[in-house]
């Protein structure tokens, strides 16, 4: 337990120390970096990495990150600007997640009622965001069952369920996946906030926002399985094109909400990542999941803190 708890603050040190470092030197570069399209491009890649490190870290998004974003919107077209958009709803998420951990107990900042309302609301917007994209961001829902054989003998069915999603590049792979990373992030910051709310008093409509947001949390971490065959088929993905399937697939299968047939799954997967890649993430991700409540990202994130 001690072991897999220091590997998984290391792994995550680790990574904010990545997201800090890139986010630093983007400020640095300033707009020039986005006067061309191989400049713009990794900004647009970069910034959602940092706003989803804010959620779980419960930072308010940096101000020179969305000035940055403001002018990259006036070089993206009219299409590309989808993701402008959906930039624009993690950073919200983000500011909200911070703000409750700012939250005094007890105080007029404490306000559980409200951060509900406002977490609702963006995912209202998020929901929104994801029916307004163009049809030619969509993805394909394919019915099949494929079965594989693993190097140990033991069978692994490539397909979680008896469907997967087919997309027209890896791009927007990512996107979805994000899309569904975010969903879940922000209905366990509302499931915490109503637990908090309930200690108040008894909510029939706390509860059944609760449970609403159990069947979100399945539905999104079914869509981050169904988006994996993809990912192993595509002859345009490669390692990069894996390594983007770690952290939502991680994401999925940290949520008590989770199937125990689901989480299998998804670890089997992350090793099977591991063993095609030489990802060493993958395995220690893995490790993370299997150790359970010795170590869980999501449930140290979002704990009841602050608002009991």
């Amino acid at each position: 337990v001690i072991t897999c708890h220091a590997c998984g603050t290391d792994l995550m040190d680790r990574w904010a120390n990545h997201i800090n470092g890139a986010m630093r030197l983007i400020e640095l570069r300033g707009s020039k970096q986005l006067e061309t399209p191989a400049g713009l491009e990794l900004f647009s890649q970069i910034r959602i990495q940092i706003a989803i490190s804010n959620i779980f870290y419960k930072r308010y998004s940096s101000q020179i990150m969305i000035q940055l974003s403001k002018v990259a919107r006036t070089y993206h077209d009219r299409k590309s600007q989808v993701t402008d958009s959906f930039y624009d709803i993690i950073t919200r998420v983000g500011d909200l997640s911070a703000m409750i951990s700012d939250s005094v107990p007890n105080s007029s900042s404490s306000n559980p009622a409200l951060f509900i309302q406002k977490a609702l609301h963006l995912d209202a917007d998020l929901v929104a965001w994801a029916m307004s994209i163009d049809p030619t961001w969509h993805y394909t829902v394919v019915k099949a069952s494929p079965v594989s054989i693993n190097d140990d003998g033991q069978i692994y069915h490539n397909i979680y369920g008896d469907t997967y999603h087919m997309y027209r590049t890896l791009g927007l792979a990512s996107l979805w996946n994000n899309y569904r990373l975010i969903r879940i992030m922000l209905r366990k910051i509302i499931g915490s906030t109503c637990k908090s709310k309930l200690k108040q008093g008894y909510c029939p409509e706390t509860r059944s926002t609760i449970a609403q947001g159990i069947i979100i949390i399945q539905q999104m971490a079914e869509g981050v399985c169904a988006s994996v065959p993809y990912h192993f088929a595509s002859d345009e993905i490669a390692v990069g094109g894996l390594m983007r399937l770690i952290w939502p697939l991680f994401v999925a299968s940290d949520c008590i909400e989770s199937e125990p047939k689901m989480k299998k799954w998804i670890l089997q997967t992350l090793d099977r990542i591991g063993y095609t890649t030489g990802i060493q993430q993958a395995f220690m991700m893995s490790k993370l999941a299997r150790a359970g409540d010795s170590y869980s990202v999501t449930q140290e994130l979002y704990k009841e803190d602050k608002m009991g």
